[in-house]
């Protein structure tokens, strides 16, 4: 019975309580303030006067420097697909190991990137407050990727 109990938790999708309690990535949330990074690939939608933005997928790896700015490309390169403009656009935020895990939670509770970079002392630019402040992660669609499927370098750790 308890063979079946295991195996039943392995098969089970992975909660972020599950990536934060890794110990194969504690390199990312550790709390001696390394350096990482979070991308967002976020798709903007536009139809007529506004713009719709959804988080697409997203991922958080150790990185080389942090400011704890939120930062992207300005270049805007909107392709036509029937009445609507679209565009996949990488926003990116190098921050500290130590705001990681809190910053995952409040993504993963559907909170916003203005909500978020408040509360957490973020750098957000009025420019990109504008363009993704109101962006949040739709809490009932997220899916995690099992630590086991993810390529890691004894050196990242």
């Amino acid at each position: 019975m308890r063979m079946f109990k295991d195996l039943h938790k392995e098969s089970m999708a992975p909660v972020l309580d599950d990536l934060l309690n890794d110990g194969r990535l504690a390199r990312l949330f550790s709390k001696d303030a390394r350096h990482c990074a979070l991308q967002l690939w976020v798709l903007q939608i536009k139809s007529e006067q506004s713009i719709e933005n959804r988080v697409i997928y997203g991922r958080l790896l150790p990185y080389s420097h942090s400011s704890d700015r939120w930062s992207c490309s300005e270049d805007d390169s909107f392709r036509t697909f029937g009445q609507v403009q679209v565009q996949v656009v990488r926003l990116n935020l190098y921050v500290k190991s130590v705001h990681c895990a809190e910053l995952l939670r409040q993504l993963s509770a559907g909170r916003t990137i203005s909500a978020i970079s408040e509360e957490l002392k973020l750098g957000l630019s009025d420019q990109l407050r504008r363009r993704f402040g109101a962006t949040n992660i739709a809490a009932d669609s997220l899916v995690y990727r099992p630590v086991a499927y993810l390529l890691l370098d004894s050196a990242d750790l």
